[in-house]
Formats: structure tokens, C-alpha cells, sequence
């Protein structure tokens, strides 16, 4: 057995064992633990270990006993554990108590006398005569027989399975002899290890006196008791019962973190002392976690063993040492770090001496602390919650202060002091925190900052009382600015009467003003609307028009400015037409300014041969923000083909110049004038002209896509123009999904029709190069494919691959990438696995599977790919 870093600790249940027979199980490896069943060694009880010293006992050493297995003759023996055992002849019996006696094992008879100052004495026998009582002797006379180890106590013995028991815990340390061998082990392995197993009242009772109580115990006797204590160097770290050590794996559970929770209080002695004193039903390992949970909110051991002092002192008889803990935890938990400790502790001392007698006020005064985390507010609200409102129960005054205290903090008296003043008849309390609680949270969910809330609540009672539309309002503009004042402000604004609107629809425009203006021109804004609605017009109407265009400004830095403009215009030189309206909110939209929008106005009213009053001013909103768009839109509307509108003309104009300019700068003027050109160029053959133009819009340089246009024409095999621009476009989406350019997408094209196998055509050259790219797919993973793609065609065009087809070789390079980390190393493998010298016996066959590639026999788990 081993104490320190690897401890040996058997898995195996402690059933009860019906022979001595039994097969060793190799012990799994556990840390920081000593083991569980694993001594064979012969150790002699009174030599214990230090913790540090490491026993692990070999497996196969054979056990030290004073007579041979053959030797014994099976009969049953009323043991504690019930079970089949030898029986020794009395030579060989005398042979073993005699090698007990001399490892300082005592036996003892008790007196048959009904004398009373001589009841309960015992006569001291030697092992001679212990075997002829063991053989020999009368019921009766056994029932006397006592033993005494290096324990405190005398304990029974009743037959040869005791004297079994006593001979492999004291003899040959071979446990795995005897009935229940795990448990056992791991009582012998624990004395060897110094430490020592007692009564509750503290008596030792050594490894023999352990196994029989945890066991069963010694039938009719008084000295059976139900539970031992685990010792290490005088502390009970672990308390043990049939029921435990029934269950090795929490046996084992329980045994670890006492273990480690003495390692780390051995630290400091007086944590450990204190530690250590038993506490109303809470194990070491608890009581060492709670200390543990202290000092990771203390500054010091001193603080936290002070802390844990006061919290034993205020437990009461009757209570869980750990329940009383875990108030003291739950009135912390909201301090979220080192601080506040003395007031939580002084806090937790009031609760626990001033209102243990009323649980229920002790109940709410914890609750109401952990929220306001100050011990004179919490006392304040016990107070004010125990004093009347109106009819409102204790329960009702409870809940409002506590619902309360979770959002105002440290000011919920306050706020439920301003609460009830505003109470009304028929008001809910409950209700009416709730209500509060709920203005408290719109302000950025601020839990400090009651006072605001305070004025803000005042005014809703108040001022707004009589309606809920006016309330709500109220709520939705504090939300939005969280200042309570320009909110007040607001609300007094809308409360006022204009034209024929109503307070929803003048609520509704603020919030949309709110939206785009700074709140200092709020009140400007909304005023302006009101005084420009005109005797006959509707609010309703003006309030949308000024939203819109608002939005259309879309929080710019000239947003109020140019709306107000633009809603002058509109009414009084666009008379209030509702399509030319529309227009100017659609170009301010578009173009961000009023002068552009006015000239896009005027020029939507001039016709355009086949194009509608809805064509031209999509048209003209989509150039709106160039320079000169006014004389680009008239140049590209003079030469539009037949059939074409000028928005399909508007977005060819987009097109070119993007892709002369690389960006929405420039000159459009000068791009219409080349949109002329080229549409003089193609006059003849419009259709031309639109794949052009296509080309443009894909590759927005016009270079590159004259080059890729002509490039495409070509034919290549049986594939139509069609399924060609088709190809182009997949590797065009492939490549922007990469992070590629429209240039990596040409060269992706020019080098698949260029190192196109014999045998395929160009849609599944095609597929083949995707899934290269699918492979290899990172910022450059177009160039890779492009690699990969020309390596392939290239060798397999020398014979490298035997045969193999492009589509083969391919599959088996995507094997290789699978499990390298790059495309120079799997090529470089496929080659490897075509060199002839690689030889046959599947030693180059690759498969593979969902999760593993399979080379040559040899498994790869996968690389994962996103």
C-alpha cells in the first residue's frame, strides 16, 4: 500500500466471501489515497508507517503462516461474517495464538463469579489454555474468552474465524484469507499506515476489533457498536458503518476527500485544531470544506477560523453544523468578493441570537439581508415590516420589502416608505412594490439608484394616475433616457392638445423623434410637426411624413435639418402629393442631402420611353449619390435598347462604373458616355451586350472581365456556353467563400480546361477541383487546389499512378490530406505509395471509415474539418 502521490485503491465491492479462496485483483490507481485491499505482506500491527512512506506490498509475496492450507478440513464457524473457514487442530490452533502472544496479543477469560466487586474482572490466560477453551471448552466458557491487541479494549473471541482474523491482521498481513478481504485490506493497510480506528467515545480498537464491527459485530455482546471513527494523528477525519464501507465507491469518495482535506489543514495547525472538533452531523470532510469555502472569501486563516468559530457557537443543539454554515454562505453570496465580511458576520450573529426564537422573522431577516447586504437597513425593514399598512397582512409587507430590496438594495425602506405614501384606496400593496420594482429596472437596471425612480414613481401616482396610456408612455420614454426630468418634460409636451390628434398618436411621434434627434431637440422637433399642421390637415398624417423622413435621414449629423427642409418642400412646393412625397422620402433615403433629392424630383417628372414614373425614380435613386448623376441619368436613358427600362439601364451604368472606378467615386458622367459606346459597340446584338455586362457586374474590373468573357466563349468539349458561365460562376462563389478574389476565380477556371483529363468532361473536372478546394478550404486554399489539381493531371499524364484514372488519383489525394498537415506532404506520400519498391501485401492500400483513415493497416484518426 502506498500514502502520497499514488495510493492503490481496489474497485471491487465488499461482498460477503463463502471461502478462503480467492482470486487477486490488480488495483487501480488512485492519487493522493491510501489503498483498498491491497496488503499481502507480514507486517506486524505495532510498526506503523509515516504517511509518507510507501508500503505497496508486492502481489505474489506469499503469506507467513505457521501450518499449510492442506493441512485444514472445511467446517462452519459462527463468526461475525457467517462464513466457511478451517478447522485447525488444537496444535496448530495453540501454533497461532502462541506467534499472537508474541506480537504482544493478550488473552483473557472473564471471571464466573456473581460476586459483584468481582463482576466484569478478567484473569489473564496464555495461549495454551485459549486453544483448549477454543476446542474444548463450553459455550459458556467461550463467551468469556476475551482478547486484547495493542487496542484500548478487550474484545471477543469466539472461534477459529476470530483467531483467523487475528492471525492475518497481526501475523502474515495476508487479509485476502479471510471473509470480506477488501474491507480487510483496507483496514489493515490503513493501521500500517499510522492511522487508527476507534469507538465514538474514543477508544481504539485496532484493525481486529474494526473488521468485526464493520462486519456485523460479535453476536450478544455488549461491546458491538454500529459505527468506528477513521484516526489520522488523533483526528476522526472519517466515520464508517456497514453501510459505507458496503458501497467501495463512495467508501473510496469519502476516504479521498478527507484525506485531502487533512493534507491541506495540516497546513496550518490551528485551522486544523479547530477543524477537527466534532460538530452536529457534519462529517471532517464537510466541516473541512466549509473552512475551505471561508478562507477563499477571507484575507487570512486567523479570519477564517474566527468565522467558522462563531458559526459552531451559533449552532444550536438539534441543528446541522453544515445547515447553519449555509445560512451564514447565503447571507455572503451577493458580496462577490473579499469584502463586507465583518458586517455579514455581525449580520448572521443578529439573526441567530436576537430572532432564533421567531424563525420566521430570523427567515425574513436573511432574506432581506442578502439583498441589501447592510445589517441596519435589514433591521429597519424587520421594523417597518412589522408595523401596519391599511389592512395589508404581515405576509403581503414581507414580500413587498423583499421584492423591493432585490432591485433598490440598501434603499428599500425608502423606496417602500414612498410606496405606501402614495397608496390609494383599493391599491395593492404587493402590487404597487411590484410596480415600483419594475421603474426601478427600466433605468439600466440600476439597483442602486433609487432616488430617481423615487421622483419618477411620484410623478406616475400623481400626475398620470387616471391613465394607463399616459403611464405607459411615461415608461417607454424614461426606459429610452433614463433621466427622470426630461422625461417629466416629454410627457407634459404630449399631454397638450394638437389639432385633431390624439395622445397615441403624438406619443408615437416622440418615440420615432426619439429615435433620430438628440432629447435636447425632442421638444423642437415634436413642436415643429404641431405648429406646421395646418387648420383641415391631419396630425397624423404630418407626424408620419416627419418620421419617415427621419428615418430615411438615418441618425446622420444634418438628421433634423435636412428632414425639416425636406418636410417644408414637400408640403409647399410638392403641394403634399402623396407619389411625389413618397419620392422625396425614397431619394433623401437614398442620397442623405435635399439638393440632390430636389433635382431627382424634378427630373422623375420628365418621361422616359418605356419606363413607368416608379422606374424612374428607382433609376434615379440608385445613382443619386454620384457627382453629375442628372447628366449621367440623361446620356444612359438616350441610349437604352428596346425593351429596356432605365432602372435595368441604371443598374448597367452601376456596373461599368464600379467596374472602372473600383469604388462609387468618380465621374458617372464619363461612364455613361462609355455605357453609350459599348451599347453602340453591340447595337447589332443586344444579347452579347447583356452577357458583357453580366461579366462586368461578376468580375467588377473591366480587364479582367473582357479576358474571362473571352475566355468563356471558348468551347471546351461537348459543354454548352451555358453549363461553361455556369462553371464559372460555382468557382466565383466557392472563391468568395474563401476569401478569394473574382481574379482566383478565372485562374481556378483556366487551369481546370487546361489540365482536363482525356477521359472526363469539364463539369466533372469541375467537381473535382470543388472538392479539392472543400478540402483544402482556407485564405488561400484557391492557389492550393490549383496545385493540387495541376500535380494530379501532371503525373498521371507521366504514369506515375499505374493506370489509375485523374478522378482516382484525386480521391486518393484527398485521403492524404485527410491525415496531413499539408499539400507538399501528401503528395509526397502518393508518390511514396506508387513507388514499386513499396511492394504489395496491402502494404499501399488505403481505406477509410467515418472517424479514421486506414494505411497500409495502420489506423489515422481524421483531421477535423470545418
Amino acid at each position: 500500500m502506498k500514502i502520497g502521490n499514488e495510493i492503490n485503491i481496489n474497485q471491487t465491492g465488499y461482498k460477503q466471501i463463502q471461502t478462503s479462496a480467492r482470486t487477486e485483483e490488480k488495483p487501480a490507481t488512485i492519487q493522493d489515497q491510501i489503498s483498498l485491499g491491497s496488503s499481502a505482506e507480514n507486517v506486524k500491527s505495532g510498526s506503523l508507517a509515516k504517511p509518507e512512506t510507501n508500503l505497496s506490498t508486492p502481489e505474489n509475496k506469499p503469506a507467513q503462516t505457521c501450518c499449510e492450507p492442506s493441512a485444514l478440513a472445511a467446517s462452519s464457524v459462527p463468526g461475525p461474517a457467517a462464513a466457511v473457514v478451517s478447522t485447525l487442530s488444537k496444535d496448530d490452533l495453540k501454533k497461532i495464538l502462541e506467534n499472537l502472544e508474541s506480537d504482544k496479543v493478550a488473552f483473557f477469560q472473564e471471571r464466573n463469579l456473581h460476586i459483584p466487586v468481582l463482576m466484569g474482572k478478567f484473569k489473564s490466560i496464555d495461549a495454551d489454555e485459549t486453544a483448549k477453551i477454543l476446542t474444548e471448552g463450553s459455550a459458556e466458557d467461550k463467551q468469556r474468552l476475551k482478547v486484547q491487541t495493542q487496542s484500548d479494549i478487550k474484545m471477543p473471541i469466539f472461534d477459529e474465524g476470530d483467531v483467523k482474523e487475528l492471525e492475518a491482521f497481526h501475523i502474515t498481513g495476508n487479509t485476502a484469507s479471510i471473509p470480506h478481504p477488501e474491507l480487510a485490506g483496507f483496514i489493515n493497510d490503513s493501521i500500517v499506515s499510522g492511522l487508527e480506528f476507534k469507538t465514538p467515545d474514543s477508544e481504539n480498537i485496532g484493525a481486529y476489533g474494526a473488521y468485526n464491527i464493520l462486519t456485523g459485530g460479535w453476536p450478544g455482546q455488549t461491546e458491538n457498536s454500529s459505527a468506528v471513527e477513521l484516526n489520522r494523528n488523533g483526528v476522526a477525519i472519517l466515520s464508517l458503518n456497514k453501510e459505507k464501507v458496503s458501497d467501495p465507491l463512495r467508501l473510496k469518495q469519502d476516504f479521498k476527500e478527507a484525506w485531502n482535506a487533512y493534507n491541506e489543514l495540516e497546513k496550518n495547525p490551528q485551522s486544523l485544531k479547530l477543524v477537527s472538533k466534532e460538530q452536529s452531523g457534519t462529517s471532517f470532510a464537510e466541516r473541512a470544506n466549509i473552512h475551505a469555502r471561508l478562507l477563499k472569501s477571507e484575507f487570512s486563516p486567523d479570519n477564517a477560523d474566527n468565522v467558522y468559530s462563531v458559526i459552531a457557537k451559533r449552532t444550536d443543539s438539534g441543528e446541522k453544523f453544515a445547515d447553519v454554515a449555509n445560512i451564514f454562505f447565503d447571507m455572503q453570496g451577493k458580496l462577490g468578493g473579499k469584502t463586507n465580511t465583518l458586517e455579514t458576520l455581525q449580520a448572521f450573529n443578529y439573526a441567530r441570537v436576537n430572532l432564533k426564537s421567531n424563525p420566521r422573522l430570523e427567515k425574513s431577516f436573511i432574506e432581506f439581508y442578502k439583498n441589501t447586504l447592510d445589517i441596519n437597513e435589514s433591521i429597519k425593514g424587520l421594523r417597518v415590516m412589522t408595523t401596519p399598512v391599511a389592512d395589508e397582512s404581515f405576509d403581503t409587507r414581507e414580500k413587498a420589502l423583499i421584492s423591493l430590496a432585490e432591485t433598490a438594495g440598501k434603499n428599500a425602506v425608502s423606496a417602500y416608505e414612498t410606496v405606501v405614501q402614495f397608496l390609494k384606496p383599493g391599491d395593492s400593496l404587493q402590487q404597487a412594490a411590484e410596480d415600483f420594482s419594475s421603474l426601478m429596472k427600466l433605468k439600466n437596471n440600476s439597483v442602486q439608484d433609487t432616488s430617481h425612480t423615487q421622483r419618477a414613481y411620484e410623478y406616475i401616482k400623481t400626475k398620470l394616475a387616471d391613465s394607463a396610456e399616459e403611464t405607459q408612455a411615461f415608461k417607454d420614454i424614461y426606459k429610452q433616457l433614463g433621466d427622470v426630468e426630461k422625461t417629466v418634460e416629454l410627457i407634459e409636451t404630449l399631454k397638450k392638445p394638437a389639432g385633431d390628434s390624439t395622445f397615441s398618436e403624438r406619443s408615437e411621434l416622440m418615440a420615432n423623434i426619439l429615435k433620430h434627434v438628440y432629447v435636447n431637440f425632442a421638444n423642437d422637433s415634436f413642436t415643429f410637426v404641431t405648429r406646421n399642421t395646418l387648420p383641415g390637415e391631419k396630425f397624423a398624417d404630418n407626424a408620419k411624413l416627419f418620421s419617415d423622413l427621419l428615418e430615411a435621414m438615418d441618425n446622420t449629423y444634418e438628421t433634423l435639418d435636412v428632414a425639416s427642409n425636406a418636410y417644408f418642400y414637400t408640403k409647399q412646393d410638392l403641394k403634399g402629393d402623396p407619389v411625389e412625397t413618397q419620392s422625396m422620402v425614397k431619394f433623401i433615403k437614398a442620397g442623405k442631402r435635399l439638393t440632390p433629392a430636389k433635382a431627382a424630383i424634378a427630373r422623375a417628372r420628365t418621361d422616359v420611353p418605356g419606363s413607368d414614373y416608379n422606374n424612374r425614380t428607382d433609376a434615379l435613386a440608385k445613382i443619386i449619390n454620384y457627382p453629375l448623376f442628372e447628366e449621367a441619368y440623361v446620356i444612359m436613358s438616350s441610349s437604352l435598347f428596346p425593351g429596356e427600362t432605365v432602372s435595368q439601364g441604371a443598374d448597367q451604368l452601376v456596373a461599368v462604373h464600379k467596374a472602372c472606378n473600383n469604388n462609387t467615386t468618380g465621374d458617372i458622367k464619363k461612364t455613361a458616355d462609355k455605357l453609350a459606346e459599348m451599347k453602340q459597340k453591340y447595337s447589332s446584338d443586344h444579347s452579347e451586350f447583356n452577357k458583357y455586362i453580366n461579366f462586368i457586374d461578376k468580375f467588377k474590373e473591366m480587364n479582367l472581365a473582357d479576358e474571362a468573357m473571352k475566355t468563356v466563349k471558348q468551347p471546351v468539349k461537348s459543354e454548352s456556353y451555358d453549363d461553361r458561365v455556369k462553371i464559372q460562376d460555382e468557382l466565383l462563389n466557392i472563391e468568395a467563400q474563401a476569401k478569394g478574389t473574382p481574379s482566383d476565380a478565372f485562374e481556378d477556371y483556366k487551369t481546370i480546361t487546361s489540365k482536363l483529363a482525356p477521359e472526363e468532361t469539364l463539369t466533372e473536372a469541375a467537381q473535382r477541383f470543388k472538392s479539392l478546394m472543400n478540402m483544402l478550404r482556407n485564405e488561400k486554399s484557391g492557389a492550393t487546389a490549383r496545385d493540387a489539381f495541376t500535380f494530379i493531371a501532371d503525373e498521371v499524364a507521366k504514369g506515375t499512378f499505374l493506370g489509375k484514372t485523374t478522378a482516382e488519383v484525386t480521391k486518393d489525394l484527398i485521403k492524404e490530406l485527410l491525415i496531413s498537415d499539408n499539400l507538399k506532404d501528401a503528395k509526397e506520400q502518393l508518390i511514396h505509395n506508387a513507388a514499386p519498391q513499396t511492394g504489395g501485401n496491402g502494404k499501399n492500400t488505403i481505406s477509410q471509415d467515418d472517424e479514421y483513415v486506414i494505411i497500409g493497416g495502420i489506423k489515422l484518426k481524421k483531421k477535423k474539418t470545418e
